[in-house]
């Protein structure tokens, strides 16, 4: 909270009905920097 708002967005969704690439993407994203999506 109070540090970046962050949306991501790609056609292919898993069985959740989550966008693929974009939980890479996230995934990707917390992982270089440290930070969490929650």
């Amino acid at each position: 909270p109070g540090r970046c708002t962050l949306c991501v967005w790609s056609p292919g969704l898993d069985e959740r009905g989550n966008s693929v690439a974009g939980v890479a993407a996230l995934d990707r994203f917390t992982t270089l920097t440290g930070l969490s999506v929650f």
